[in-house]
């Protein structure tokens, strides 16, 4: 509900998407037409009015929200996540590099 009151997001689901390791919250949002969905801006307005753990992980933006037959949305449907290609940052301190090392 917190993100369909964006401008800019139509519809949106969150779920929790069981990783390998984790589970995390992630965002499935459809945007109006023509807008451009900022996965950071979204971020900053959800995380303004909701605890920290209730802020997805990830946003996933689709075309269309999958809908079953009755018209409630069809999670099952819901593309997993991809992984995001974080930027590497190397060590800065001489702990940082002692715990890379051991990783």
């Amino acid at each position: 509900a917190t993100l369909t009151t964006h401008p800019d997001i139509t519809h949106a689901a969150v779920t929790v998407h069981h990783g390998t390791v984790t589970e995390q919250l992630v965002a499935y949002v459809v945007p109006t037409p023509g807008a451009h969905i900022d996965p950071d801006t979204l971020t900053a307005t959800v995380g303004a009015r909701l605890p920290d753990f209730m802020v997805p992980s990830v946003f996933v933006t689709l075309d269309r929200m999958p809908v079953s037959v009755n018209g409630k949305i069809d999670r099952r449907a819901l593309p997993a996540p991809t992984p995001s290609n974080r930027q590497f940052r190397p060590p800065v301190t001489p702990t940082e590099q002692t715990i890379a090392d051991v990783f």
